[in-house]
């Protein structure tokens, strides 16, 4: 089964669940944590017999992980320097155990109190290896002192560096940075990622990361927040028959524009297209229809001056993005969105069309049809709070947004969450290079066309994988800082391409 996501008091409540059901203690679970560490390290030949190998172990259980991974590369015959760190009275009883039960000789340990000792370290050699144990999933305060101190050392090293379960300074809830954090080569989930190991600043320190299988049991409780993958979407677009026209293909009608801002509702108009749309439409304010930029010729536009003016257009609409470029609200956009709404059309609500989501927000009760697509900041400004509020709690905003209109929430940035009140996903795939003007917009138009076969939740996670498929291939031929958002659109064919059924025939 796809393990779930878990946040770090999930997690918790799962390492209780198996020591009870398997009736093992604390110390044999973090043993059998340390067994199955020390075989993937073997197995993807991470560490070798010539490397230095030097392992930073906190007072917590992270850093018991780092004491028995040590103590195995021992009697595997590898030379491993045992580096402690922190005040060694507060270690928690499963590490003190460890460390007493591991009879690394004297020589091979080194004590770190303070900032003097981080001083006396020795210079490392290129060819080392350093185990990051420091903290783990247990982080919620900034880093300081000593810690603080060995973690830039570690960072001005050369080595190649492995954390346990998370890079030490990563918040294991919503993925920040705790003013310092361990630059990691290699990140080792333990059983579950975690939420911080997939959002904001955490893929920037991870390194590659990857799940480790533990035995640790799961509970369907925590069923609920998955990751996108080619699995999970590999049958989901559907074949192309010859007895078809375009509107088996969906009609999509994009609203927005504004004075200098005619481009961003073009890029989500094409994007419906090239993302394998039948028909796409494209609304531009009557005062600045004669300012529109050029866009596909297969693209229809008409310009809007009243909400009337889609009266007879919008039942023969499968769904409609609204918001791109809208810029200063039209005085008839109010209207227009509640015109949606009310009709249960479906919706994609992007940029500035979530400034007149929030206008009418107090006059909404449920709008299920609707996907809304804030980034960080447009979250907060729904919500009257600072960025960085959302940032320190994203799953909270979520799912306060989803609970309150019961929508279909994609909320953007490095590690992307599409969710509704049943499921949360996060989506890794993409590319740096897509933060750039207008890469939204595209997403907007791409979830649009999947929504007359899909419900919400489905076109927004396939609109979004397929988003950053695009992304992905896009970055291989212009690199990450030469990518432009029409780019994606370009490469939306193959990134669909790749998600086609396996018994899938072209009829080219």
């Amino acid at each position: 089964m796809d393990m779930p996501i878990l946040t770090p008091d999930e997690m918790r409540i799962l390492d209780k669940k198996t020591m009870k059901e398997k009736r093992i203690s604390s110390l044999q679970l973090m043993e059998q944590v340390v067994d199955a560490m020390y075989e993937h390290v073997r197995k993807r030949k991470l560490i070798d017999k010539e490397d230095k190998v030097f392992v930073f172990a906190g007072s917590g259980n992270n850093g018991g992980d780092g004491i028995g991974l040590g103590k195995k590369l021992i009697e595997d015959g590898h030379n491993v320097r045992l580096v402690l760190v922190g005040d060694e009275s507060s270690m928690s009883e499963e590490t003190r155990a460890m460390l007493e039960n591991t009879a690394i000789a004297k020589e091979r340990i080194l004590r770190l109190e303070g900032g003097d000792d981080v001083a006396a370290l020795p210079d490392i050699p290129k060819k080392a290896v350093f185990v990051d144990a420091l903290f783990g999933i247990g982080l919620d305060r900034e880093i300081e002192g000593v810690y603080a101190d060995v973690i830039r050392w570690i960072n001005r090293q050369n080595g190649f560096v492995i954390s346990v379960d998370i890079p030490s300074g990563i918040n294991a809830e919503n993925g920040l940075k705790e003013k310092h954090a361990v630059r990691a080569d290699h990140t080792v989930s333990i059983q579950n990622f975690k939420t911080g190991n997939l959002l904001q600043d955490a893929l920037d320190y991870s390194g590659e990361l990857v799940r480790l299988d533990a035995g640790i049991l799961q509970d369907e409780s925590f069923a609920n927040r998955f990751l996108l993958s080619d699995a999970l979407l590999k049958n989901a677009i559907p074949w192309r028959k010859h007895h078809t026209h375009k509107y088996h293909y969906g009609s999509v009608l994009t609203i927005g524009g504004h004075q200098g801002m005619m481009g961003a509702p073009n890029l989500s108009a094409e994007a419906v297209l090239r993302a394998g749309g039948g028909l796409s439409r494209l609304a531009l304010p009557k005062r600045f229809y004669n300012q529109r930029t050029p866009q596909l010729s297969e693209v229809l536009s008409m310009p809007y001056e009243h909400a009337d003016d889609f009266e007879e257009l919008l039942p023969r609409t499968t769904a409609v993005v609204f918001g791109p470029g809208m810029g200063e609200a039209e005085p008839a956009n109010v209207e227009i969105l509640k015109r949606i709404l009310e009709n249960d059309i479906p919706v994609v609500i992007d940029a500035d069309g979530l400034k007149v989501f929030k206008d009418i927000m107090p006059t909404i009760e449920r709008c299920e049809h609707a996907v809304l697509t804030p980034h960080v900041g447009e979250m907060a400004r729904l919500f009257d709070v600072a960025p960085g509020q959302v940032m320190r709690n994203p799953l909270y905003y979520v799912n306060s947004l989803i609970a309150r209109y019961n929508v279909t929430v994609v909320l953007k940035g490095p590690c992307t969450i599409i969710a509704n009140e049943d499921v949360q996903y996060f989506n890794l795939k993409g590319h740096p290079g897509m933060a750039t003007a207008g890469s939204g917009d595209v997403l907007s138009g791409v979830i649009a066309r999947f929504m007359h076969a899909h419900p919400p939740l489905e076109a927004a996670k396939i609109g979004t994988y397929v988003h950053g498929l695009a992304g992905e291939y896009a970055a291989e031929t212009f690199g990450e800082e030469g990518m432009v958002a029409s780019d994606l659109i370009a490469f939306l064919p193959e990134a669909l391409a790749s998600l086609k059924p396996d018994d899938y025939v072209s009829h080219e």
